[in-house]
């Protein structure tokens, strides 16, 4: 392990920012809690606000100095949907879950009523995150009793079961991505701040919500995937994932899982949602957000590194997906830090 990780408990590392956030559930006055990283560890800052009781938005922008790796043990009966847009973490739960990765890019909606172990932070990488945390009973009335049809997975938390465990992931809706720059960006202060933070977090559900509901069109016919078939395209995302600047061609990618490269596409859209081709954009221009958001490269270069062999279409392809050419979206970051 690296001499310079740091192994605490959370109360260590972050002092009274936790049990302040248990407190936030029942204050009055204040409705905002703001925590910046010591400098010796990092720079950045994480932040909660009390949108109404039971209804909580987190978010925090940081880059560490040195590895850190802390254990933690909550009680925190919310349902939270989660954004990383840059960078991640490790959790090592101690429940069945074992070690939940939260990987940029990544959403994930989660119900831990009782849960601990151990979070691990990597130095030197850019984290950007949001999250949305509301009790069961609240968001039960938004939903107005047709989660059996509009959200998958959480129907007995809604109802009223408490000891239930969920975790869920999908990738980040380009919308979500519109509204998180939003968030980060707030331009009120203030009351003002408060509602509009209330009114993107409430986004925020909905877009989250659409992404893991149950379909209500013409019902679709189930496609069985076998389990080696299941391997196989899970071996493709992972060969995608390693080299997405420069990725296979579809039939070397298929030669090389073992599986004909119709199947492999269809497979793929199934099980992950999105095509091929389309993970390829999304990883591509995820890690392109990456570079802008750490400031140290122009725009045409970060095209380059993130595998687009024209600056023109890199700026068409990133404004499409969220809402703001590269460079203005570079400006906006570099005023921030």
């Amino acid at each position: 392990m690296s001499q310079n990780t740091i192994i605490t408990s959370a109360e260590e590392l972050f002092g009274d920012f936790f049990k302040s956030v248990v407190k936030l559930q029942n204050c009055r006055d204040g409705f905002e809690i703001y925590w910046t990283w010591p400098k010796e560890i990092g720079s950045g800052f994480m932040s909660m606000i009390k949108l109404r009781p039971g209804f909580i938005l987190g978010m925090g922008r940081y880059r560490l100095a040195k590895n850190i790796a802390y254990s933690f043990k909550q009680q925190w009966p919310f349902v939270i949907i989660g954004f990383n847009t840059s960078g991640g973490y490790i959790i090592d739960a101690e429940q069945d879950q074992g070690k939940i990765s939260h990987r940029q890019g990544e959403s994930y909606m989660s119900y831990q009523p009782e849960w601990q172990g151990m979070v691990s932070v990597q130095a030197g990488i850019h984290i950007t995150n949001v999250s949305v945390h509301i009790e069961p009973s609240l968001l039960n009335t938004y939903i107005a009793g047709q989660h059996d049809r509009s959200l998958n997975g959480m129907q007995d938390i809604l109802n009223g079961v408490a000891d239930q465990y969920v975790y869920q992931v999908s990738i980040i809706p380009a919308v979500a991505d519109m509204i998180i720059d939003q968030v980060m960006n707030c331009p009120y202060q203030g009351p003002l701040r408060r509602l509009y933070f209330e009114g993107k977090a409430l986004e925020l559900i909905t877009c989250s919500i659409a992404s893991y509901a149950v379909p209500e069109a013409v019902p679709k016919k189930n496609v069985i995937v076998r389990h080696g078939n299941i391997e196989r395209v899970r071996c493709a995302r992972e060969m995608i994932g390693q080299n997405f600047q420069n990725p296979p061609k579809l039939l070397d990618l298929a030669r090389a899982v073992g599986i004909s490269h119709s199947r492999l596409n269809f497979y793929f859209q199934e099980m992950y949602g999105t095509t091929i081709f389309g993970y390829i954009r999304e990883l591509r221009l995820r890690h392109a957000k990456s570079l802008l958001d750490e400031g140290g490269m122009n725009v045409t270069d970060v095209a380059y590194e993130a595998g687009y062999s024209s600056p023109s279409h890199f700026a068409k392809s990133f404004k499409d997906c969220f809402g703001v050419v590269p460079g203005k979206y570079l400006r906006s970051v570099s005023r921030q830090w």
